[in-house]
């Protein structure tokens, strides 16, 4: 499924910014359209591949973050690791800060992953 990043005002069909992660999750039904999710996920999953590595670990990731993703995983199956970056707003200012990278859950219940 695609997910639609517009910028201010743009409608579905002049939206330059368009992803398909590997995994997405949506917690507002209202994000969801005929087209794909407008708006950011609420979750993204890439998992790498060695032709889209470089891809989801540095576009991708700057993408997500700029258009408000609020959890950007990213798993490396073939070195067994997963590894996550969330992203708050501050009370105070309002203003999106980078979490840094922090250990993912998602894989304690497979045997010889870990997070990184």
């Amino acid at each position: 499924m695609d997910a639609l990043l517009p910028g201010a005002d743009e409608p579905d069909e002049g939206v330059r910014t368009i992803v398909r992660p590997d995994l997405l999750v949506v917690c507002d039904r209202n994000k969801i359209t005929r087209t794909g999710v407008r708006g950011a996920p609420d979750l993204v999953i890439e998992i790498l591949s060695p032709s889209t590595a470089c891809k989801d670990q540095v576009t991708k990731f700057h993408i997500y973050e700029k258009h408000g993703v609020w959890e950007y995983w990213i798993v490396h199956p073939e070195e067994q690791l997963s590894r996550c970056s969330c992203w708050a707003t501050t009370a105070a200012t309002g203003s999106r800060f980078s979490g840094k990278w922090t250990g993912c859950r998602l894989f304690t219940c497979c045997r010889g992953w870990r997070s990184i």
